[in-house]
């Protein structure tokens, strides 16, 4: 459900199925920007996304809403010049 509903929403791009996806941004600045304002809204939703069956459909409009709200949000500011610095560092680089 959590895939179809924000496929179906239109604002992102979502790749795999349901049980493990991702979704994808035009650049690191978006997706950063989008992990920090769906965080900022008590929700995780990183790469991948794996959602469970604890999850309830109040949860699913929980996520919708705030997945909304940061890409409406997306859309009125310089996403770039907001993430400046700010992108995060894969902290295991050498493995």
């Amino acid at each position: 459900r959590l895939v179809d509903a924000i496929t179906a929403s239109g604002y992102f791009r979502v790749v795999g199925h349901g049980p493990r996806s991702l979704l994808q941004f035009d650049s690191p600045e978006e997706r950063a920007f989008f992990i920090v304002g769906m965080r900022d809204r008590g929700i995780l939703l990183n790469r991948p996304n794996i959602p469970n069956l604890a999850h309830t459909p109040e949860d699913l409009a929980v996520t919708l809403r705030a997945a909304r709200e940061v890409r409406d949000e997306m859309g009125r500011v310089d996403v770039r010049e907001a993430m400046a610095g700010r992108l995060p560092r894969v902290l295991f680089e050498r493995r």
